[in-house]
This record gives C-alpha cells, structure tokens and sequence, in this order.
C-alpha cells in the first residue's frame, strides 16, 4: 500500500497545508448555496481532491478487475449511496464503482452523478431510513435541500472515516516496524566490542609543539619523533616540548576514523614528495610513515579489540 511510483504521474508533494491554503478550503461550504447542483458539487469534489490527493501516493493500492496496474486511494468501500466503491487515483481522477458500472471520471462528472443520484432519496437513504420517514420527505420538498446537504455531509463524513482508518493503520504499521528497527539497531550495536561492553580504549598520539604552534604532525609513540627532536635540538631559543593526546575510542567507527586521518597525512606527504623529517616540519605538511614501533603499537590495539570480543 503506498508505494510512490515516479513513472506514474510527477509526485504531488505531501506538505502541510499553508494558511490561504486551509482558509480557502474552509470557505467553500460557506460560499456556495443550498442548491444541490452540478456546478456546486463541482467546487466541493474539486476542493476533496486538492486536500486529500497529496495523501492518495502514500495510501492507494493496486485495483484488481482488469484494470492493468492503475493505483487508487479506497474513498468508501462499502455499498452505500448507491455507490459499491469510490476511490481516488494519482491522477485526481475518481474510480467510482456502482453495482453495474465502473467508471474513472473528473470531479465534475462526478458531481453529475451525486447529483442524479440526490433526486431520488430512496436510492439515497434506502439502507438508513424507513419507507415512512422517505415519504414524509418525499411528500414535502421544502425539505429536499436539507436532505441533499445532509446527504453530502454523510458522504464527506464516510470519505473522511475511511482515509482517517488507512492513516491509523499506517501508524500501526509504522509503530511495529519503528519497534523492529528498534530491536535492529540493539542487535547492530551488540557486533561492536566498544559499545557491546561499554569500555573505551586508550589511544595516545604524539607531537612537537613550539609553544602554542604544533611543528609535526602526530605519531603513535614518542620514539617515531626521535628525527624531528634531532631538528629541534639544533635550533637554539626554541621552547619545544612534546605534547601527548589521550584519547578514549568508544567505537569501532571512532577507531578507524583515527586510523584514517594518519594515513591520510602519511599520503599527503608522499603525494607532496616530504619523505624526511625536515620536509615534513610543520603543521600542515603530513607525517611520515608508520615506524615499526606504531605498528607494533596497533598490533597491541588490536590485540585489545579482539580480547574486548570474546
């Protein structure tokens, strides 16, 4: 149910109405007399159809009866008002079923044929009111105009019902999957040691700052410096000193984002050819290569993640 299809027709965007929007819609009732006429009914199914036809993509179904693979949004699916069904389609046309006849008509051929069917109150009420109350209105018609607004009230009200039914079991529908998604997300979160446990990992990085000014970029143990301390030494007046970075990785995705952002200095730095520690001093130039020393130290990280599995 609701499967918006853009091979169909250009998808009518689903948005909350604006304020003209709502306040002409409200109008309409007021605007128009008591005469049950085609071209009054025409305003009224035309207004239905600009309220409720961004709705019809996310709540119509497929129509069986040879049909080929036309949607519809069920309007009334029940024998009532003469009607056996009526639905509206993506288009904005409706799909009206009588008990001899299927037709997919415009509003205004619509409003045609409530209002044929309105001169006669027996096909109108013939399921709700007795012979005698059909009569009595049938004997005064002084009475007809309210019994055709009362009419058309009902049918509105049944439209309204039965859209407002689809909704509710949507919402039903979206709660149970809200809930399984829900179960998911626990069961995607019990495949990472860090969140499985909730016991974060010391990762510690290594810098040469001048004071308040970082020189080189950041390595996984302080002997990876030893090239850059030798440039250091040889520069007398300088405050260097080294900075160390504790960081708690929680998560798998923390753990490789780090891992990520030094192979990408490690790149940088080949891309730009600096391959030595006098090329690469200085902030934005990248980092050398991992010595073994760092990658002994990530073996050692490893080795923590996979103890945090078992």
């Amino acid at each position: 149910m609701g499967t918006p299809k853009n091979n169909i027709r250009k998808s009518v965007q689903l948005t909350e109405m604006t304020v003209s929007e709502k306040l002409k819609a409200l109008s309409v009732g007021g605007e128009i007399n008591m005469d049950f006429t085609a071209t009054n009914l025409t305003v009224i199914f035309e207004t239905v159809v600009k309220i409720l036809l961004p709705l019809v993509e996310w709540l119509d179904k497929e129509v069986h009866g040879g049909f080929g693979d036309r949607r519809a949004m069920s309007l009334i699916n029940s024998q009532i008002f003469g009607f056996a069904s009526i639905m509206l389609q993506r288009s904005g046309d409706w799909l009206v079923f009588t008990p001899d006849v299927c037709q997919s008509i415009g509003s205004a051929d619509f409003a045609k044929l409530v209002a044929m069917k309105s001169d006669n109150l027996s096909t109108l009420f013939g399921d709700k009111w007795d012979k005698e109350m059909i009569k009595f209105m049938e004997d005064n018609s002084f009475l007809k105009h309210i019994c055709q607004r009362h009419y058309l009230v009902w049918l509105l009200s049944e439209i309204f019902n039965s859209v407002e039914n689809q909704i509710k079991e949507r919402e039903a529908r979206l709660q149970i999957m809200k809930q399984r998604l829900s179960v998911f997300h626990e069961f995607e979160t019990t495949l990472d040691p860090f969140t499985a446990k909730e016991e974060p990992l010391k990762w510690k990085e290594y810098s040469i700052w001048d004071g308040g000014h970082r020189e080189t970029g950041d390595y996984l143990s302080p002997s990876a410096l030893s090239e850059f301390w030798k440039i250091a030494k040889s520069r007398v007046g300088k405050g260097y000193r080294q900075n160390n970075l504790d960081l708690d990785i929680s998560s798998l995705d923390f753990f490789i984002c780090r891992l990520k952002y030094h192979i990408g200095d490690i790149s940088r730095a080949k891309l730009n050819n600096q391959q030595n520690a006098h090329s690469l001093w200085g902030y934005n130039s990248g980092r050398l290569p991992f010595t073994k020393g760092e990658i002994t130290v990530l073996q050692k990280l490893a080795q923590e993640i996979e103890k945090k599995e078992q």
